[in-house]
């Protein structure tokens, strides 16, 4: 997003170029913001530290990264599915079992 800024900051006369610099900003920084939640959720299972964190309960967190769950063989799913065999955390049971749930759906 920073090359895009200094390009906005520019003196442009194209006002098309403009609404392009502004669409490809707006872009940028929802795919950020995509990818960096989907890390953190990522991160979240692979250490098995489940809590409620906002992304659990986010539809849009579920609809936008689906996908993602499919990357090394489903390993996330799995993930959690071994949480749910071998944790004695009540939280992160129920986490993994509604994660699971959303998966499903």
């Amino acid at each position: 997003p920073q090359i895009v800024q200094s390009l906005k900051a520019q003196a442009w006369s194209d006002e098309d170029l403009l609404e392009a610099l502004n669409q490809l900003e707006d872009g940028l920084k929802e795919h950020i913001k995509t990818l960096s939640s989907f890390d953190k959720y990522k991160q979240e299972v692979l250490l098995g530290h489940l809590d409620w964190y906002p992304m659990h309960k986010d539809p849009g967190f579920w609809r936008e990264n689906i996908t993602n769950f499919e990357e090394n063989d489903f390993q996330i799913l799995r993930v959690l599915i071994t949480i749910l065999d071998t944790s004695g955390d009540p939280t992160a049971l129920a986490v993994a079992c509604y994660d699971l749930s959303q998966f499903i759906q």
